[in-house]
């Protein structure tokens, strides 16, 4: 049953007011890219490493400004209280994993932390 007295023009379409936050990852993004390569690098050149992650960054933060300017219907389908309840569910078992992982075997995962 749809509760909805809105025209679906209206209903789905994004207010200004919710893109700041695609836009503001973006600047994220930026900024993200900004800290990776202000890093001094060895020999004055970008690792392959680096740049690709430059790079994707760059990507991900290009595709904000287009979901910021041109919101897809199908993201209105993971606004549901499912969706969002399986996403904080699975970051805070993953938060949780990770806390473990370093805390519970610190001698294993001792060389990841101290080069």
């Amino acid at each position: 049953m749809n509760l909805c007295v809105l025209p679906r023009h209206e209903a789905t379409s994004m207010p200004k007011s919710h893109s700041w936050f695609f836009y503001l990852c973006a600047i994220e993004g930026a900024a993200a890219i900004a800290a990776l390569l202000s890093i001094p690098s060895e020999g004055g050149r970008l690792s392959p490493a680096r740049l690709a992650l430059a790079v994707f960054i760059a990507a991900i933060a290009i595709l904000w400004i287009y979901l910021g300017l041109h919101r897809p219907d199908i993201l209105d389908r993971f606004a549901r209280p499912v969706y969002l309840t399986t996403c904080v569910l699975v970051s805070l078992f993953l938060c949780l994993a990770l806390f473990l992982l370093r805390y519970l075997n610190p001698e294993g995962l001792l060389s990841t932390y101290h080069g």
